[in-house]
């Protein structure tokens, strides 16, 4: 996480001289000889400025460049537009590579365009991807900021070598420009020659950013002739109380001590009291610093409150905040937070043989069978119980289990409830719900999680099948390396 939030701060005077800040810039980042730069490239004024700049400074700094341009296929021109990009590279012996990407439609068209272009980016193989984002950039990001509601996370807008926990950008970037005004790189763009492209959706007032640029900003800049500036002074120290806060956070997350090597991935650190014994403030930042690490947003910040006040309520309630395909919760004492699937299809009985092909339910998760011997030490990965199916069971009919039914697991031992059992394997009600049960001959003959009833288990030594229960919540969850 160091390595992505260093320095944020966007300014170092440098005249306004575009080419004095991309050599410091460079020189400040140790990127010289031998060193792989990538520049995105639009085609537009910005980028072409950054492009060329990079081309001057190219044969006495010894790095190599690289271009990559993103067609968005969101304007009939793109294509042709792409083969401007060509041509501009090709001039200056820059390899260019143009990644062409879908973007999602709707209301929030900006903000798609800008999550596939990053996701898209973050494939490129070089040592730093360089923007061409400049003051002009950042001032409108804090804005749109603002109207949000943001925190100091968002406020932040954008740093000049750095990303947040979880960006789709997934490296850091280097942005030069963040100092420089866009009326001072077209003015040096205009003495140099330079042709780029002018894309006609840039004054579609129907955009947030092109509002802002056409309309808010000329009058902001009438009464306030520095706004920009301050505004990305502003960005500096939000982005200073972002790093101050991220720290606590760690520190936090530390006091909360170590998670077990064979934890469940979808159990956050600490305990509950732990976390009640924080104040609000700051047990909300650690889970935002949770939430970051596993690329996901934070949620709605009412209903964040509200849940938070939830969560010191009465034990026998399970309060729960479900947002953006994810849910978090409150049970045995524990938080748990885990991708938000739909019901389970538990609903039909259907045959299964643990020698025949997995069995996936919808949802639920995956049900399969592996060859072993009773007693064997050493259950691997989804392996929820050590007890062995005999063979020559026949077919097993698969279907719901239900709490009040109870199971033996243990010969000339008393049977026990379903739900007490889950109990004791910590194993949440909601999971639960996702379990399948196994029947023979219309006994109750394995429950996924739990294991196999005593009179259905392989002999000692005895060659069986060991059930094999893969909860689709933990899959996912491993999958994305919570």
């Amino acid at each position: 996480m160091d390595a992505t939030r260093k320095s944020r701060s966007p300014e170092r005077p440098a005249g306004g001289d575009p080419v004095s800040a991309l050599a410091h810039a460079l020189l400040d980042a140790g990127l010289g000889a031998g060193s792989r730069l990538c520049v995105a490239y639009s085609g537009g004024l910005d980028s072409t400025a950054l492009l060329h700049a990079l081309c001057l400074l190219r044969p006495a700094l010894g790095f190599d460049l690289a271009a990559v341009h993103v067609d968005h296929r969101l304007h009939p021109d793109s294509a042709s537009w792409a083969d401007h990009c060509r041509r501009q590279t090709a001039s200056r012996d820059v390899p260019l590579t143009v990644l062409e990407v879908r973007v999602a439609g709707g209301a929030g068209i900006e903000a798609a365009a800008r999550t596939a272009r990053y996701a898209a980016l973050a494939g490129i193989d070089c040592d730093r991807l360089l923007f061409a984002h400049q003051r002009d950039d950042q001032a409108e990001t804090v804005l749109l900021a603002l109207l949000r509601g943001a925190g100091p996370a968002g406020l932040a807008a954008m740093g000049a070598d750095a990303v947040r926990p979880g960006h789709p950008l997934g490296q850091a970037p280097l942005r030069p420009w963040l100092g420089i005004e866009r009326s001072a790189l077209l003015q040096w763009a205009q003495t140099q020659g330079l042709a780029w492209i002018e894309d006609p959706s840039n004054q579609d007032l129907r955009l947030d950013r092109n509002f802002l640029r056409q309309t808010i900003g000329p009058a902001l800049g009438r009464r306030f002739p520095g706004w920009r500036a301050a505004l990305a002074r502003s960005a500096q120290w939000a982005a200073e109380s972002q790093q101050l806060l991220e720290e606590l956070a760690l520190q936090d997350l530390a006091a909360l001590g170590p998670a077990r090597p064979d934890a469940d991935p979808c159990l956050l650190p600490g305990s509950c009291t732990a976390w009640c014994a924080l104040s609000g403030p700051r047990a909300r930042n650690l889970l935002r610093l949770l939430l970051a690490q596993r690329g996901l947003g934070a949620p709605p910040a009412a209903r964040l409150l509200e849940w938070w006040r939830q969560l010191g309520a009465g034990h026998d309630r399970l309060p729960e905040l479900a947002w953006a395909g994810v849910v978090l919760r409150r049970w045995g004492g524990r938080l748990w937070l885990e991708p938000q699937l739909p019901s389970p299809d538990l609903g039909g009985e259907r045959l299964w043989s643990p020698d025949g092909p997995a069995l996936h339910i919808a949802h639920a998760g995956e049900l399969s069978g592996a060859l072993s011997a009773c007693g064997t030490a050493g259950a691997g990965p989804g392996v929820e119980s050590p007890s062995v199916l005999r063979a020559g069971c026949g077919p097993l009919l698969m279907t719901p289990c239900r709490g009040s039914e109870h199971l033996h697991l243990h010969a000339g031992g008393p049977g026990r409830e379903l739900r007490k059992l889950f109990q004791e394997r910590g194993i949440p009600p909601w999971r639960r719900l996702r379990m399948p049960a196994l029947r023979a001959g219309g006994r109750l003959a394995a429950v996924a999680g739990l294991g196999v009833a005593a009179e259905f288990q392989a002999a000692p030594g005895a060659a069986g099948w060991r059930i094999l229960w893969q909860d689709a919540a933990v899959s996912q969850a491993h999958h994305q390396a919570w």
